[in-house]
């Protein structure tokens, strides 16, 4: 009987210790939320970055959002600022490789996990310059294509860190 009150008495005392501990270690405790219903997606994105959604509806986009870093938006070089597109797109009956190559001139492709579906990473280069490319994730979900887009051309480890966590708290639902 002892051993068993001990036993309560532990584990009363972990738990809170656990749950005081796993949001000390979540990156992403005081980020937003977006979710979105029409097309079953959520992700958190950092508080103090600019939200800006828009229904584009032209060409393969159907839906997109762009979250920017409210600090670098005062800097005097905007090739600094982070600039995150997330969006859905229609595949236009195209395969997820051929998709893919329709968007950029792709490099570096990776296969990932995003919300325990296939995904693909890889950086999309603009023009000539080797320091001119995004990086892009897309997932292949029913009828679209869902992407998530880290558009900032200098980027640091810290923005690279940013757009990680947002990738890693993407949830696709339906």
């Amino acid at each position: 009987m002892k051993k068993i009150a001990l036993g309560i008495i532990v584990i009363a005392i972990m738990i809170p210790i656990y749950l005081y501990l796993q949001k000390a270690f979540d990156k992403t405790s005081n980020f937003k939320e977006y979710s979105n219903l029409q097309y079953g997606f959520s992700f958190k994105y950092p508080k103090d970055y600019k939200f800006e959604e828009t229904s584009l509806k032209t060409g393969q986009f159907v839906w997109e959002v762009n979250i920017q870093s409210t600090d670098m938006l005062k800097g005097d070089n905007v090739r600094d600022l982070q600039n995150i597109a997330v969006s859905v797109r229609t595949k236009s009956g195209l395969s997820f490789d051929d998709w893919i190559k329709k968007e950029c001139n792709p490099i570096n492709i990776t296969d990932i996990t995003v919300s325990g579906l296939p995904a693909k990473k890889f950086e999309c280069v603009v023009g000539n310059e080797s320091n001119n490319k995004w990086v892009e994730i897309a997932i292949d979900k029913g009828n679209y294509m869902y992407t998530l887009s880290d558009i900032g051309f200098n980027k640091n480890s810290y923005q690279e860190g940013i757009f990680n966590q947002i990738v890693s708290t993407y949830k696709i639902s339906n």
